[in-house]
């Protein structure tokens, strides 16, 4: 069955749980087999900006949750790419990798997550039975925090594509832009499934 979605909009939190830094305005690629949970383009500074992170044919083999950050900052993230392909997946049911195109987990200054390309493409081997992928193009917020009054939150034009062939039990949550209720525009979000995964909050 295919399904193809295309959407302008923008929402949702998710949890958070630390980061490993590696070089600023670095290209980062993942593949293989990896015990590592957590992977980021680049240090956690203040700009983390046109960073790339590219996942090719890994497996994931510890941890429930392991997490990909595009670029990591406390105050701003923009232009920075993403990619997963191949057959990348896991080693066992019921774990969950989440992808940001930008992350910023401050919430007590302006803060932006703007610009940002994620792009998933996965054959049919992609090892993703009984797995989640949870994927923001632009984060703000660490799911555990509240907005600040007075201050902006940008989480603009970020692109997140997705061309796969799961299986019907492989489960995706998808989202352009997340701003803790501030700006969240021009984000698109376009999905191509030829097999016959789960979708939640596409958007």
């Amino acid at each position: 069955m295919k399904r193809e979605y295309k959407l302008l909009t923008a929402l949702v939190i998710s949890g958070l749980m630390g980061f490993c830094a590696m070089p600023a305005e670095a290209a980062v690629t993942v593949t293989g087999e990896t015990s590592v949970r957590t992977f980021t383009g680049n240090s956690d500074t203040d700009s983390a900006n046109g960073n790339t992170i590219s996942m090719k044919d890994a497996t994931l083999t510890s941890g429930e949750y392991a997490f990909l950050y595009g670029g990591y900052a406390e105050s701003g993230t923009a232009d920075n790419t993403v990619s997963i392909s191949g057959d990348t997946g896991f080693t066992s049911q019921g774990l969950s990798l989440s992808v940001f195109g930008g992350q910023v987990d401050d919430v007590a200054h302006d803060a932006s997550a703007s610009g940002n390309t994620v792009t998933v493409t996965l054959d049919s081997s992609a090892k993703l039975s009984g797995q989640g992928m949870t994927i923001y193009g632009g984060n703000i917020g660490s799911g555990n925090g509240s907005p600040t009054e007075g201050v902006t939150y940008e989480a603009d034009n970020n692109t997140v594509t997705m061309n796969v062939s799961t299986t019907s039990d492989a489960v995706y949550s998808v989202f352009g832009g997340n701003s803790m209720g501030g700006s969240s525009s021009g984000n698109t979000v376009t999905i191509t499934d030829e097999g016959s995964g789960t979708y939640f909050g596409v958007g």
